[in-house]
């Protein structure tokens, strides 16, 4: 079992572009400083994520009323500045689409099967096919920002 690394990165290339353009049209005055893949690698998983300033101002706002101490602890910046690349707090952490899911999956399922049976190397804890996996990821990134298709977003 292998993968073909060209057609994974062009896959994700389409499958990302399609969402993108579709969140776009449906959220276009809604202005976003950023969008990351949020990887799990070792099961092939790619949750596409967006946030915005507003979103990120307003949890540091929830968080600062929430603990009485905040002040004396850090900054709103601060803690924006501590946040702002966490996707798993991003207000669109995860929106794939069912049709993406769906298209990714038998990638998910052959990357899962592959780091099962690999050894973790001790110095980055990865798997082979895992290393292989977020570069994949980091130049499908590349590719994407060069297409232009994040200026779609506001």
């Amino acid at each position: 079992m292998d993968i073909d690394w060209n057609q994974f990165e062009t896959l994700l290339a389409e499958l990302t572009t399609r969402e993108v353009e579709a969140f776009a049209a449906s959220h276009a005055t809604e202005p976003f400083y950023g969008f990351m893949f949020d990887c799990n690698s070792d099961y092939g998983q790619i949750l596409l994520c967006l946030n915005t300033e507003a979103e990120l101002q307003a949890d540091a706002e929830s968080a600062k009323e929430g603990n009485p101490d905040f002040d004396a602890e850090e900054t709103l910046e601060g803690w924006c500045n501590s946040r702002r690349w966490n996707a798993g707090d991003w207000k669109y952490q995860g929106f794939n689409s069912t049709e993406f899911d769906d298209a990714w999956e038998p990638f998910e399922t052959v990357v899962s099967d592959m780091c099962m049976d690999e050894e973790e190397d001790e110095d980055t804890f990865m798997t082979p096919t895992q290393d292989k996996f977020m570069k994949s990821v980091c130049r499908v990134l590349i590719r994407l920002d060069n297409t232009g298709i994040f200026d779609r977003l506001s």
